[in-house]
C-alpha cells in the first residue's frame, strides 16, 4: 500500500486501508481516553480566537494528542496522503478535526497548502510542527510562518511542560507523558505582521519562542 495514496488506490486497497485504520484508531482511543483524561492539565495563556497556525515541537505531538483528545473550533490540517497513515487520518476526524487536505512533496502539496490557507482566512486554525516530519531536530523550517503571512493570522507557539515522562528513541526524542502526572501548555505571544518570505530573523524569533 506504500505508494497509493487516498487519491488513486483502486477501492479494494482504499477499503483495505479504511478497515485498518479504523481498527488502529479504536485501539488508540481505547489507551488514550483513559490516560488522557488522567493527566492534570493545564493551559498558560490563550490561543487567539479564529483563524490561527498553532506550532510546536514534533517531539510533542504525543502529549498533543493526550491532551486534546477532542479539538475546539474548526480545525484543518495537512496530512500526508499515504494509506499507510489512514489510522492518523481517522485518529484526526474521531478528535473533531473538520478537514484534512491531502498533499504532501511530490503529492499535491501546493493544493492542500492552498486548502489550508483558503480555511485559515475562514477562521479555521491549523497545527504545525516546524521541525516535522523528519529533522532536524528542533531546527524550525519556514512553513508555519508562510501558512501565518498568507493567511493574515498569528502564528502561536506553545510550549510544554510534562511531569513524570517517558523519552522515546525516536529522530525527535518523543515524550510520552505517564498517566495522572501534571501537563502545562503555555501559549506564547503570537507572531505577527511576518515578511512574506520569512527571514532567518523572524524563523528564529519562532524558535526562541519554541523553546
Amino acid at each position: 500500500m506504500g505508494a497509493h495514496t487516498v487519491n488513486n488506490a483502486p477501492w479494494p486497497l482504499l477499503w483495505a486501508a479504511n478497515f485498518f485504520g479504523a481498527i488502529a484508531c479504536t485501539l488508540w482511543f481505547v489507551v488514550a481516553l483513559p490516560w488522557g483524561l488522567s493527566l492534570r492539565v493545564r493551559h498558560v495563556g490563550q490561543v487567539p480566537v479564529g483563524g490561527h497556525v498553532l506550532s510546536f515541537w514534533h517531539q510533542w505531538l504525543p502529549v498533543y494528542f493526550l491532551t486534546h483528545l477532542r479539538v475546539r473550533g474548526p480545525q484543518v490540517w495537512m496530512q500526508h496522503p499515504l494509506l499507510t497513515m489512514r489510522g492518523i487520518h481517522f485518529i484526526l476526524k474521531v478528535m473533531g478535526v473538520k478537514h484534512l487536505a491531502f498533499g504532501s512533496s511530490g503529492h499535491g502539496g501546493r493544493q492542500a497548502l492552498a486548502e489550508v490557507i483558503g480555511l485559515l482566512r475562514q477562521g479555521y486554525a491549523t497545527v504545525v510542527t516546524p521541525d516535522g516530519p523528519a529533522g532536524p531536530v528542533r531546527k524550525a523550517k519556514p512553513g508555519a510562518l508562510i501558512m501565518g503571512t498568507d493567511a493574515g493570522v498569528p502564528v502561536v507557539a506553545a510550549r510544554f511542560v510534562v511531569g513524570r515522562h517517558i523519552v522515546l528513541s525516536t529522530w525527535d526524542s518523543k515524550i510520552l507523558p505517564l498517566p495522572f502526572t501534571r501537563v502545562e501548555i503555555h501559549y506564547q505571544e503570537p507572531l505577527t505582521a511576518i515578511s512574506p518570505s520569512p527571514t532567518e530573523i523572524e524563523i528564529g524569533r519562532l524558535e526562541d519562542r519554541l523553546g
